[in-house]
């Protein structure tokens, strides 16, 4: 609450408690390295409020930094939390001794009250009752930049001068009597922020981080713990995903990548760096600041910080996970016997295609390559899966996330769900992470749903701090989106600048791309009517009345885009889910130049099975298709407007297409769903790669050898009810 401190009874001290509830204090320090922004007050609303359309007219938006507080402008807040003392222990004996009966009188005694005895002895609650113990306290550091720690380490500012009141409470001696010793600090630094010799320096010397060494305390060394991604090493998190990947790698080494830092010698580090800590976290060290260094500890993932009881307060390192290399997690397997399974289910294909008449007496049959992916060369584009599951993350699957990578001219993000870019690190690895969204040219989103939608700002804040002082030199991203997403990413630019160009789904239709060919004929700028919608039982309708819109400069945008990027056009289409969920066509410009053909991949989105999707999937490259619920669970996937796997795998029979990779399961099947026919489909897993020339082609050929992996026995991860995604 920046705008009230100061306001109550500590207002001279520049700070007031944000909770004190009884049980613990939580004291907030604002950091405002500028009192007055370029747009005002920042602590009054800095930004100003979202630009509005011409009535009527519904173009690109662009999100620009203008209406974003710079990072090195923008408020951080650090937090001082003291848990409350704990009351002396009772001792029974003393007062047995004493002659206090047990009952009332006793648990009076506990509670600080005296009381007198039928003799009329007053026995003091002093007397049987040990010296209360004050509790501990800790603080957090969020300094993003230089910026704020020059305001923090001024001891004339006001988060300066707030910080170094913190240890005398309320200001009162009552207050003073209840603020314990200051147990550890956490820093949350960038990397280049937390190791800059300035920011050493104020850790070492700064009085806030200080216990004194009076009579009421024993001046316990402070620990200080450092949260970034540089000190923690990188070390998977996510065991068992990490364990399904490394699995997986010997299933086909391109197509699943091994987690990364599962080398012997990786984990070898890591299992250093936790006992040293260990051993250096036990250690009893008085003073103050004598061993400043040996104090200073490296964030670990897994592990907490003891603040109660007083014997056993620091560091514990018992639940940082166990690291284990990527051959240990795949000890138990037959490399040989897998890669039997899968160069025989690639004999059978290839058998398959030669004897293939074309007469379509077998819808399901294998194909043979098709001219455009035949004359790509392998690395010219290929599909990367960050996340399979539906709703919400869990053990197995991360929600929805794809990009679609072309090296030589950008990258594409096809749906954005929580956690994508840290997915796309864990992929790739953290500097072809960053050159895949430095050359992000679009995003296309599917519909509002959160498990869609939500890593989107991350990646494009990313972005932007990649491009640094090129950026306004640069290209916003175009994100084609339902409408409701521009609001969204309207209030998060707010807050942090994103750079990026905002598109309606509705202005890249099949009838707009139609429309637009004819105006650049004609020089006419068109409206369309608004688009169709689902109803209850699946159809496609009209709306009611004769509502049009125009789209402005929107697909020009889409247009430039796909230039950069060599399509022919990113097409979105209605689908059966939502308000405003579309379906996905992207069609390359031609890479055979015998017959002028490209490649045509269609993403459906999360839909029931309808004819807009087989319709714009007829001939793909590649359907992606939603898969939620197993076979036999109809009823449900009507309900919640979901495909089953075996209608998603008719889709893509139906249509043609050339592959059918299966996405978007629901998280209480964490592994490999099964399913009748389909010898043209594909099951999608969490960090798969699927190169056009070479892992396309070869994709069906995994699922029998993914599938042993997978014993039936092994228990999933079943919620007691399906969430509504």
């Amino acid at each position: 609450e920046s705008s009230q401190m100061g306001e109550s009874k500590s207002g001279e001290r520049g700070w007031t408690p944000a909770l004190d509830d009884g049980v613990v204090t939580v004291t907030p320090v604002v950091v405002a390295p500028s009192p007055v922004g370029p747009l005002g007050p920042l602590n009054a609303s800095s930004v100003p409020p979202a630009a509005k359309r011409t009535k009527g007219v519904f173009g690109a938006f662009t999100f620009g930094a203008d209406a974003s507080v710079p990072a090195e402008e923008a408020e951080s807040v650090c937090y001082h939390v003291q848990m409350c003392g704990m009351p002396g222990k009772f001792d029974p004996v003393k007062a047995e001794a004493l002659g206090v009966p047990r009952g009332k009188m006793r648990g009076q005694l506990v509670r600080g009250e005296d009381v007198t005895l039928d003799d009329g002895r007053v026995v003091k609650s002093s007397d049987v009752v040990g010296e209360a113990q004050r509790g501990a306290r800790f603080i957090v550091v969020d300094c993003p930049t230089t910026t704020h720690l020059r305001e923090l380490s001024d001891s004339k500012s006001s988060a300066g001068a707030a910080l170094a009141k913190l240890a005398e409470g309320d200001g009162t001696p009552e207050g003073a009597e209840k603020v314990g010793d200051l147990a550890c600090v956490v820093h949350l630094a960038p990397a280049d922020v937390a190791s800059s010799e300035e920011y050493r320096r104020w850790m070492e010397t700064c009085e806030a981080f200080k216990n004194s060494s009076g009579p009421n305390s024993s001046g316990p060394a402070v620990r200080h713990l450092l949260v970034n991604q540089r000190e923690t090493k990188g070390a998977p998190v996510f065991r068992s995903a990490a364990r399904v990947n490394a699995r997986l790698h010997l299933v086909d080494p391109t197509c699943f990548p091994e987690p990364a830092r599962g080398r012997a010698e990786d984990v070898a580090e890591a299992e250093a760096a936790v006992k040293e800590a260990t051993e250096r976290a036990g250690r009893v060290i008085t003073g103050t600041n004598d061993a400043f260094a040996a104090n200073v500890f490296a964030g670990i993932n897994g592990a907490s910080y003891t603040l109660w009881p007083r014997h056993k307060v620091g560091l514990d390192l018992a639940n940082a996970p166990v690291q284990e290399t990527n051959e240990a997690m795949r000890a138990d397997l037959d490399r040989a016997a897998l890669e039997r399974s899968v160069a025989a289910a690639e004999a059978a294909r290839i058998a398959e295609i030669a004897k293939f008449t074309g007469n379509g007496a077998d819808a399901d049959a294998e194909l043979d390559v098709p001219p455009g992916l035949a004359a790509m060369n392998e690395g010219d584009a290929e599909i990367i899966f960050l996340g399979t599951g539906s709703s919400a993350p869990a053990k197995y699957r991360n929600v929805t996330g794809i990009v679609v990578d072309q090296k030589d001219k950008g990258s594409v993000f096809v749906d954005t769900g929580e956690g994508t870019l840290g997915q796309l690190v864990r992929c790739v690895g953290v500097d072809a992470a960053d050159d895949i969204v430095r050359r992000l040219k679009c995003v296309w989103i599917s519909h509002i749903h959160a498990d869609h939608h939500v890593g989107l700002p991350t990646i494009l804040a990313r972005r932007r701090a990649l491009l640094g002082s090129n950026c306004s030199d640069a290209d916003p991203v175009t994100v084609v989106g339902p409408k409701d997403l521009r609001r969204f990413l309207n209030a998060y630019n707010a807050v942090e600048p994103l750079h990026a160009r905002f598109v309606d789904c509705r202005a890249t239709l099949e009838g707009e791309w139609t429309r637009g060919k004819e105006e650049e004929r004609e020089g006419v700028v068109g409206t369309t009517n608004a688009p169709n919608s689902p109803s209850v039982d699946g159809s496609i309708h009209k709306p009611g009345g004769s509502s049009s819109f125009d789209w402005g400069d929107s697909l020009s945008h889409v247009r430039d885009a796909c230039a950069a990027l060599g399509l022919r056009r990113i097409c979105s289409t209605p689908v059966v889910h939502c308000a405003h969920a579309f379906a996905l066509t992207m069609e390359s410009e031609a890479t055979c130049s015998e017959t002028g053909e490209g490649w045509k991949l269609v993403y459906s989105g999360d839909t029931r099975p309808c004819s807009n999707v087989a319709d714009a999937a007829s001939g793909a490259t590649v359907l992606v298709h939603e898969a939620t619920f197993e076979d036999g669970m109809e009823e449900d996937a009507v309900k919640k407007r979901h495909s089953t796997v075996g209608e998603a795998v008719k889709v893509g029979v139906d249509a043609g297409a050339y592959r059918t990779v299966l996405t978007h399961f629901s998280q209480r099947y964490p592994k490999v769903p099964v399913f009748k026919g389909g010898r043209r489909v594909g099951v999608a897993f969490d960090l798969m790669r699927l190169d056009f020339k070479t892992g396309l082609p070869r994709v069906p050929s995994f699922l029998e050898a993914a599938r042993s992996l997978f014993p039936e026995e092994e228990d999933a991860e079943t919620p007691a009810k399906e969430p509504a995604p």
